[in-house]
């Protein structure tokens, strides 16, 4: 659909979970920040460069911010982990 945003998170041996979140088309999505890790942290396994490759795992964090000019009080900020 045009107003939704998949996100799905899988890992080895566990079952994928997948959200739908609904995007109010009055405001809009800005991309804050995103870390990829691949150095053996957090379930990675990398060579550590911070960028994802062929046969690495990483973890990323994602940020967003969801901007509603309409409305000042709907401001909100979203971790993706």
């Amino acid at each position: 659909m045009l107003n939704e945003l998949t996100v799905t998170v899988s890992k080895h041996n566990y079952k994928p979970f997948q959200k739908v979140v609904t995007i109010d088309p009055t405001g809009s999505l800005v991309y804050l920040n995103k870390i990829v890790i691949d150095n053996g942290t957090n379930g990675s396994y990398g060579n550590g460069d911070s960028f994802a490759t062929a046969g690495e795992t990483i973890a990323q964090f994602l940020e967003i911010k969801k901007y509603n000019f309409s409305n000042s009080c709907s401001n909100n900020s979203h971790s993706f982990c």
